[in-house]
């Protein structure tokens, strides 16, 4: 069957359009993305009448302020100043503006918020973003929020390559921001309730909730689950972590122990009953003093032949590798330590924890560790409340 030329030219249009619909999107340069961004998002705004724009930090999925968001967000006014129509607030005077009138840029985000900057500020509209890293790109979503309504007046999504200067910006926070070290709200939603860098590793506790757990019988229990995430922020080499644990021998299946706890405001001891996305390891001999697990691992792993000889040498378990400038999630799940005791009572508690941790290269049968690198780090976080109540 033969088809009219006026109608094979409309086929051929209409699948060259649908492959460009249907094409990935590949990432592009940033500073291309950042001013085709700022074009499209200028273009809407003034059509909608909004013609004076601030622009926040932007921040990453758990609402952390990185330096990329801060150098993404300085990047794109200055495309927008270039952009005819609309005028940028300076990002100096908005800071200025926003300490005199006691307000965050975290709480811009608030109807309430937004409209008083607007009062204060004479903006239109706020310019916030959120930042997701993916496997090799990163992407950027940027809504502008109009300070009269608080409804969303133009938004808009670019992916660019995850160069290795995008990777060193989206993984250092901002310089200055003490609350990173300190416990805030709780949270089951990914924010960060409390965080601290133990050497080139990032820890975060992302999440603290009841949870129900099983006894050794198989009875249903009460207990508490916290949530991590792990980032490793060197960018060249891997790095090597486990929890510490304790010689249980006849204990239990694995024979490990985590020295893990969590301790609640009547003095009540919460033990680890289940560990997700972390590894365990303890040294030899039962006499052996808690801090020689980093120089047992630091000299290297040897076999049961030198038992006798020196079991302070000697560590069983395993290491968790987390690539270079990548992330892993854990969680780890707290049971009574003695039968009297009661969840239903408790709602703030006191997290610690021994992590061994250094730097590694990952080879194909084994973990090559980075000696000088490897150090225990007790990591103690306090008044931690619970995210969910009651679940």
């Amino acid at each position: 069957m033969k088809i009219p030329l006026n109608l094979k030219h409309r086929l051929v249009l209409g699948f060259i359009l649908g492959v460009a619909f249907l094409a990935p999107a590949y990432p592009q340069d940033l500073d291309r993305e950042t001013a085709n961004l700022a074009a499209r998002i200028s273009n809407v705004l003034v059509s909608k009448g909004k013609n004076k724009i601030a622009v926040i930090d932007f921040v990453d999925l758990q609402g952390r302020p990185t330096e990329l968001g801060r150098f993404i967000a300085e990047q794109l006014s200055v495309e927008l100043v270039n952009v005819s129509g609309v005028s940028v607030m300076d990002r100096a005077n908005l800071r200025s503006i926003l300490a005199e009138h006691k307000l965050s840029e975290e709480g811009l985000v608030n109807p309430q918020t937004a409209k008083q900057l607007g009062q204060f500020a004479g903006v239109d509209a706020i310019l916030t973003g959120s930042i997701t890293s993916l496997d090799n790109s990163v992407s950027l979503t940027v809504k502008a929020i109009s300070t009269d309504t608080a409804e969303i007046a133009a938004a808009g999504r670019i992916t660019f390559v995850k160069t290795r200067e995008v990777q060193q910006l989206l993984i250092r926070g901002v310089a200055g921001n003490e609350s990173a070290n300190q416990p805030g709200p709780s949270s089951s939603d990914g924010r960060i309730i409390a965080e601290r860098d133990l050497g080139d590793l990032r820890v975060a506790l992302t999440g603290f909730q009841r949870v129900k757990l099983k006894d050794s019988w198989g009875n249903p229990i009460d207990g508490f689950r916290c949530d991590f995430s792990f980032t490793n922020r060197n960018l060249n080499e891997s790095a090597a972590l486990a929890i510490n644990g304790m010689n249980t021998e006849g204990r239990g299946q694995s024979g490990l122990e985590a020295r893990s706890q969590l301790t609640d405001t009547l003095g009540n001891i919460w033990i680890p009953y289940e560990m997700m996305g972390l590894a365990i390891a303890r040294v030899g001999g039962n006499n052996v003093s808690t801090s020689s697990i980093a120089e047992a691992i630091a000299y290297g792993k040897w076999t049961d032949r030198w038992r006798g000889f020196n079991p302070g040498r000697i560590w069983y378990g395993d290491l968790t590798v987390i690539p270079p400038g990548e992330s892993i999630q854990a969680s780890i799940s707290y049971g009574p330590g003695s039968r009297d005791q009661s969840a239903g009572n408790v709602d703030r508690v006191q997290f610690s924890c021994e992590i061994v941790g250094g730097l590694a290269t990952k080879l194909p049968n084994m973990v090559q560790v980075n000696a000088p690198t490897v150090r225990l780090y007790t990591l103690l976080w306090e008044n931690i409340g619970l995210g969910n109540p009651g679940r």
